[in-house]
């Protein structure tokens, strides 16, 4: 049947295609969560976060991307903001998702690992970024 996505109240056959993709190993989720290395990273890691971002919308998935700020009042400045704050968000925000796509590089984020393992024990499905057939859309992976 391929790939479907929800579309309204129905599901369709998603409208972009990419030549030799195939569909992901799982069907779409209404909420997708992303997960990766932010702490430490380069301009905390926002161009690999938006192009996962970008695929995943274009499969179907509403997205929470934790690298978006567009929800915090203009009155806080994000970068003031610790850790654990960090953590208790997408800690909170995993309990509304019905996915996780997990960013390379989280062996290296205790954050993502605890999203990770969270995801698991109330049986999230986690994909990997980095084995999925789209992926290589990503410039950041190649």
């Amino acid at each position: 049947m391929g790939i479907m996505i929800p579309v309204g109240k129905k599901w369709e056959r998603p409208k972009k295609s990419y030549p030799g993709c195939q569909a992901p190993p799982i069907r779409p989720f209404y909420l997708a969560q992303l997960a990766g290395p932010i702490t430490d990273m380069r301009e905390y890691n926002r161009r690999a976060f938006a192009e996962v971002a970008e695929e995943m919308v274009a499969l179907g998935y509403r997205v929470w991307n934790p690298n978006d700020w567009s929800d915090l009042r203009d009155d806080i400045d994000p970068e003031s903001l610790s850790k654990e704050f960090w953590m208790r968000r997408s800690i909170c925000k995993l309990f509304e998702a019905d996915l996780l796509v997990v960013l390379p590089g989280w062996v290296i984020s205790e954050g993502t690992k605890a999203e990770r393992a969270v995801a698991q024990q109330i049986g999230i499905p986690i994909i990997y970024w980095s084995e999925h057939p789209r992926a290589y859309h990503c410039e950041w992976l190649r």
